[in-house]
C-alpha cells in the first residue's frame, strides 16, 4: 500500500515557509552589523580616544587664556558676556605626537580659567 501526504494545514504553512526565512534573515543581520563594528574598531589602534584634559595645560595672561598643547587661545572682550575663541589652534586635530584635543573638551576649562582670572569680575 502507498501512502500519500497530506498540504499542511494553513498555521503549520505559515511558520514553516514564512517564519523561518525571517529568522534567517535576523541572523544574517546580525552577523552583518557585528562584524562592521568589528571592523570599525580594528582599523583604528586607539577608537574614539580622546587626550585627557587640565587646567595645568592651559596659560592664564591678563586678558586670555591659552592651552599650550594646541595653542587655541581664548580672549575676554570688553562689552561681550561670553569669553571668544579667536585662535582655534590645533583643537580637534590630532596632533603630529598622537594627542586629540577635542574643542568640547578643551572649551569648558578654558572658559573657567578665564573668568576666574584676577580682576575677571570688573570687566
Amino acid at each position: 500500500m502507498a501512502t500519500t501526504q497530506k498540504p499542511l494545514p494553513p498555521k503549520q504553512y505559515a511558520l514553516l515557509f514564512l517564519s523561518a526565512p525571517t529568522v534567517v534573515a535576523n541572523v544574517g543581520t546580525w552577523m552583518y552589523n557585528a562584524a562592521s563594528g568589528w571592523l570599525m574598531t580594528s582599523l583604528d589602534a586607539k577608537p574614539m580616544a580622546r587626550t585627557q584634559v587640565s587646567e595645568d595645560q592651559f596659560q592664564v595672561k591678563e586678558n586670555e587664556v591659552i592651552h599650550l598643547p594646541t595653542d587655541a587661545r581664548w580672549t575676554a572682550c570688553a562689552g561681550r558676556p561670553e569669553p571668544h575663541l579667536y585662535s582655534q589652534g590645533m583643537v580637534g586635530s590630532v596632533l603630529p605626537n598622537g594627542e586629540d584635543y577635542r574643542r568640547e573638551d578643551v572649551e569648558p576649562i578654558a572658559i573657567k580659567l578665564l573668568a576666574a582670572r584676577p580682576g575677571a569680575s570688573g570687566e
